[in-house]
């Protein structure tokens, strides 16, 4: 269980300049950056107390007796079969990041405490506590930007396998800071196999509507990570049990005990070292204190002699992994070309970001920022226009905060949604279908007092009704769109 909480942020931003090994082509206007670790429970606090994993094993345990004599479960004989898991997180059908998750903490190993720390493979990316705790689980957190994830309902729980609702429990607080804040929101499955699995600290609300005693089937839907219970940041908490009620860790490796190969279909590397994101924003990225959202700026369309904030967030970084950074023109030039390595041996989450000026004779179209890491290629664009979207409109006097209908309506693909404020806001700007689903988010930054419009390009979603929503300051409207392909 880790915190939300980073040493860096657009506020505290230090330089690390002294890190690149090399800045190659054209390097003017190429400004020093901000960024670092990302640091998720760095206080190390437990999931729950000793006395609520009791309370969960005996309501557990009770909700089976129940379920085998109404005929819903029944015990598998061959009980030394484990099941082959997939993994317990995906991306929901609105993110298109490359990556959404870092892992903090796995099971400890070593009985012993404090500081005597072993996970599966030998390592340290594990806790205990004095009191004796060493820690039962892992630890799957949202990255980046957890809170803003959380909110937009961006990062889904899913089952590992096929098995039985035995329990869940909703309706708890879900933007909790610390240890001994209450129960948390759960779901617990029971396999074919007989192993339990238990999915801790679910978004309030987000629970999957069926009930115990329904089936659910291997990467059906639980719910949306959150931080209820005692956590200090949204993440999912995976704990595993056999059908003796023993403690599983799934993840095979040399100082692992519990199993003899491991429970994952694919298991991922110790070090699964990629790129979460690759982003333009109109200023670096704000992580306040918990459990305030992270305000993301993201920014996707500039004008000439604009500055554009490039930042890349990653996932197990390792020392001297390198990045080859690009922007390339229109014209496929690479403008600016840089690259850029860390000296510590891991970060489980970080981010650096860097920031150009346009010059004032930039080739208008569309721009490519690219990162090559781990033989991997990552490439995010953005626009460069004369009349960029989105941008205000000053010349007409803004006297009251306003939303108006899209045009054209209904439409295919494309439509123009003009809204307007008074006074200069932090405005978002969300697109939902008609379950209440983000399946675009338009705007999210502060904006100037004026009159904006922004392009809604909906190619990827499906012909029906869908809603679009304001927030600015106390203002909020909102009003629907047609989608006819």
């Amino acid at each position: 269980m880790r915190t939300n909480k980073t040493f860096l942020s657009a506020i505290t931003a230090i330089l690390f300049m002294v890190f690149i090994n090399t800045i190659n082509a054209q390097t003017n206007n190429l400004q020093a950056a901000s960024g670092g670790e990302y640091i998720f429970n760095e206080q190390n606090l437990p999931c729950l107390t000793e006395d609520q994993r009791a309370e969960i094993v005996r309501l557990n345990n009770e909700s089976i007796m129940k379920l085998k004599a109404e005929g819903k479960l029944t015990d598998n004989p061959n009980k030394a079969a484990s099941s082959q898991f997939g993994f317990p997180v995906k991306a929901a059908s609105s993110l298109l990041d490359f990556g959404f998750y870092g892992i903090s903490n796995f099971i400890d190993q070593d009985p012993n405490f404090p500081d005597q720390l072993l996970d599966y493979m030998g390592g340290q990316r594990t806790y205990d506590l004095e009191n004796g705790y060493n820690h039962k689980g892992t630890d799957i957190f949202t990255w980046p930007f957890g809170w803003y994830k959380m909110d937009n309902d961006e990062v889904e729980i899913i089952s590992v396998a096929d098995g039985v609702i035995i329990n869940k429990f909703d309706g708890n607080f879900d933007r909790n800071c610390g240890f001994g804040n209450g129960n948390w929101n759960a779901v617990y499955v029971r396999h074919t196999n007989d192993e339990v699995v238990w999915y801790g600290h679910m978004k309030s609300g987000s629970l999957t509507s069926k009930g115990i005693g329904d089936t659910v089937s291997a990467g059906e839907y639980l719910g949306i990570i959150g931080s209820s219970g005692s956590s200090t940041g949204p993440h999912l908490h995976l704990e595993v049990y056999d059908s003796f009620n023993q403690l599983i860790d799934p993840w095979f490796g040399t100082s692992n005990p519990t199993i003899t190969s491991s429970w994952w279909a694919e298991q991922k590397p110790y070090y699964d070292s990629k790129i979460n994101k690759v982003a333009t924003h109109s200023a670096f990225p704000v992580f306040p204190a918990c459990p305030e959202t992270e305000i993301v700026n993201f920014k996707d369309e500039f004008g000439r002699g604009d500055t554009v904030f490039l930042v890349t967030y990653y996932q197990d970084q390792l020392k001297n992994q390198n990045s080859d950074y690009t922007v390339t023109t229109p014209e496929n030039t690479n403008l600016w070309q840089w690259n850029h390595s860390m000296d510590d041996d891991h970060y489980a989450a970080a981010w650096w970001g860097w920031y150009v000026i346009l010059p004032a004779n930039a080739s208008l179209g569309e721009w490519k920022f690219n990162v090559f890491y781990e033989n991997t290629s990552y490439t995010h664009n953005f626009t460069v226009t004369d009349s960029p979207t989105g941008v205000a409109d000053n010349e007409n006097i803004v006297t009251e905060f306003s939303l108006e209908q899209n045009y054209p309506n209904p439409f295919n693909p494309s439509t123009t949604i003009k809204y307007s404020i008074p006074v200069s806001s932090f405005v978002t700007l969300k697109v939902y279908d008609l379950l209440g689903k983000v399946v675009a988010s338009l705007v999210n930054e502060s904006k100037a007092a004026g009159n904006y419009k922004i392009n809604f390009d909906a190619k990827s979603l499906s012909s029906g009704i869908y809603f679009y929503k304001i927030e600015a300051g106390n203002f909020n409207a909102q009003r629907k769109l047609v989608l006819l392909k």
